[in-house]
């Protein structure tokens, strides 16, 4: 749910504004264990200093970047 939400709307302005945004509403905390596992993944970005959330995943790169035998973060 958390992960289409980014994906289809590509950026919010805040962790809140997400958290907002859903559909169903989810606690909190568990909006920021599902964040940090995004992050650790590499599928979104959480800018520092304005904390906006940013989908960065391209399956299509990660593909292309593993047959030319380089490995992505």
């Amino acid at each position: 749910m958390v992960e289409e939400a980014i994906k289809k709307k590509g950026e919010f302005k805040n962790k809140r504004q997400l958290w907002l945004s859903l559909s169903k509403q989810i606690m909190y905390q568990t909006l920021l264990t599902i964040l940090d596992y995004l992050q650790a993944s590499h599928k979104i970005m959480i800018d520092e200093e304005d904390g906006s959330v940013v989908w960065i995943w391209n399956p299509k790169l990660v593909n292309r970047l593993l047959k030319s035998g380089t490995r992505p973060l």
